[in-house]
């Protein structure tokens, strides 16, 4: 029962570089070119599962990692809502800067979650975290520019961190279930801060108060640009972000009930630590590599959908129906969390994509109805009121649309999250893997975010049509741009699948194949060198 001693994994001791193995075999010592990752369930089936609190360890670790995130993830959405409202564009630059050195932290990330394994790198990434919600407690706007660039780079590291703990509680049989789990319950995070933000406005708003809902023309003066830099404590926000703080802290400390993994029922990771320039120069090599070329418009678009429903589809709704609306996306990846992931393990990648591609469309033109549907109103009905009109009440399709984006972000995460986990464990390109693919989302964040001010609790401020058709027409044409590369990625891992078994057939010792393998040899004469085949 005790999970220190009797189910430590090897992921917890560094290994020196080997090289001509990325990473050295740890497994049953018949199948070597699985080297860091061997799934054990399947070869000791009748060896019972390390238990924490009368539960299988590893589901274990799934479930207190899942409410971590959800704790930590519910203060930074929203507190990421409240930065342009508070702030104005200051606020929405603060948002860009996070995601730039999000971007730009995945070359280093797999460094770190390399030197500190798993656990440590997430408690780690996860306290830069509670900092950024803390800095709107006593809101200076330096400060805050500053601590989104240290939780930009601390994402990436926490997400990469994620994917080596979920790597090692999982296997080829229950990654997409465990997967579509965590994001089903992470979802969750959209439900408390959308409805706190829509009764908050509720209760701020005044009869007599500027709202958007109709056209309102002042002769204040300019607003003062030092005031605007150090707006200090507020007796409504500033309890706000105590109490934000204070849940996202409970969530990091959520992160140190983590228990070593039960190896026999998941994945051994072999973690080697690599100078930092050699990291770099390594991440930026697999990142060059055609298996990982072929993920990059998926890992892209994951970026640019996240974009899609956080911050142009809720522009095109009035502010009162934003917390509604929502929090229905939340529910449908919850439920999408349970039946998505054993879906994707049972029928394949073919099936993940096709969701994919349903879900997109299917909220793609909700949303583009729906926006029809107000706008036809608004200017008909409540020509005086800006767009969009606080009088249109007819919600259906948005409300059928965030749970079409549901559906496509459960999905979407679930199927990369996958890919990554157990299609280059056995190069030990795992951590690498996952650092790239939270870069590309994050490089598409960025371009996505710097085109449209992000989710804000003031809702949109147009409807405009052509602007909307623009944002959509990105959105389907990334998917589309995806597609390709996912289909091949998937016929050639499964054409190399077919060889190896054809070999063990055959009688090749261990069932190796000399033509499927990626090798990345930290030092060779100081630089870091690349053998591209396959797996």
């Amino acid at each position: 029962m005790r999970g220190d001693s009797d189910g430590t994994a090897p992921a917890a001791g560094p290994l020196p570089c080997d090289a001509g193995h990325a990473d050295t075999g740890t497994g049953t010592g018949t199948d070597r070119d699985a080297g860091t990752r061997t799934p054990l369930s399947s070869e000791s089936p009748e060896s019972p599962a390390l238990r924490t609190v009368g539960i299988p360890r590893n589901l274990y670790n799934l479930i207190v990692l899942s409410l971590a995130f959800f704790l930590i993830f519910v203060a930074f959405i929203t507190a990421q809502a409240f930065a342009t409202p508070l702030l104005g564009h200051l606020g929405t630059i603060s948002l860009i800067v996070l995601y730039v050195f999000f971007t730009l932290g995945g070359v280093s990330a797999p460094y770190i979650a390399r030197r500190l394994g798993g656990p440590t790198a997430l408690i780690a990434a996860a306290t830069t975290y509670a900092l950024f919600v803390a800095s709107f407690i006593y809101l200076v706007t330096p400060v805050l520019v500053v601590f989104a660039a240290v939780v930009g780079f601390g994402g990436s590291v926490l997400w990469t961190a994620h994917g080596v703990v979920m790597t090692q509680i999982t296997t080829d049989e229950n990654k997409g279930k465990y997967f579509s789990l965590f994001q089903g319950i992470l979802a969750l995070q959209l439900i408390p801060g959308n409805l706190a933000s829509h009764f908050l406005l509720s209760h701020e708003a005044s009869p007599d108060a500027g709202h958007n809902d109709t056209e309102t023309t002042t002769t204040t003066a300019a607003p003062d640009p030092l005031r605007e830099m150090a707006i200090g404590w507020s007796s409504q926000s500033s309890v706000l972000f105590v109490t934000l703080t204070v849940c996202c802290s409970v969530g990091v400390f959520c992160l140190l009930l983590l228990r070593p993994p039960d190896p026999k029922h998941g994945s051994v990771l072999t973690l080697d630590e690599r100078p930092l320039g050699v990291q770099v120069r390594s991440t930026i090599a697999f990142i060059c590599t055609r298996k990982l070329a072929l993920l990059i418009p998926v890992f892209t678009f994951v970026g640019i959908q996240l974009v899609t429903w956080a911050s142009w589809f809720p522009r095109q709704m009035h502010a009162k129906w934003i917390g509604l609306v929502l929090p229905v996306l939340g529910a449908a990846e919850f439920v999408g969390g349970f039946t998505i992931g054993p879906a994707i393990d049972r029928f394949g990648n073919p099936f993940a994509m096709g969701l994919t591609g349903v879900a997109t469309l299917g909220a793609l033109v909700s949303t583009w109805y729906g926006n029809a549907r107000l706008v036809a109103f608004c200017e008909t009905h409540a020509p005086a009121e800006a767009m969009p009109c606080a009088s249109f009440q007819e919600y259906d399709l948005f409300f059928l649309a965030a749970a079409f984006f549901g559906v496509l972000d459960c999905t979407i995460h679930t199927l990369t999250g996958a890919i990554c986990t157990h299609s280059f464990s056995t190069t030990g390109n795992t951590v690498d893997a996952f650092a790239a693919k939270w870069m590309f989302l994050g490089l598409g964040a960025t371009v996505g975010f710097s085109l449209s001010s992000p989710l804000s609790i003031e809702g949109g401020k147009t409807a405009n049509t052509r602007q909307l058709g623009v944002e959509l027409a990105i959105t389907g044409g990334f998917m589309l741009l995806a597609i390709p590369g996912l289909v091949v990625f998937t016929r050639e891992k499964e054409a190399n699948r077919n060889a190896v078994v054809l070999r063990r057939e055959h009688g090749t010792p261990n069932g190796e194949s000399s033509a499927s393998k990626v090798t990345i040899t930290p030092m060779m004469a100081g630089r870091a060198s690349v053998r591209s085949t396959w797996i």
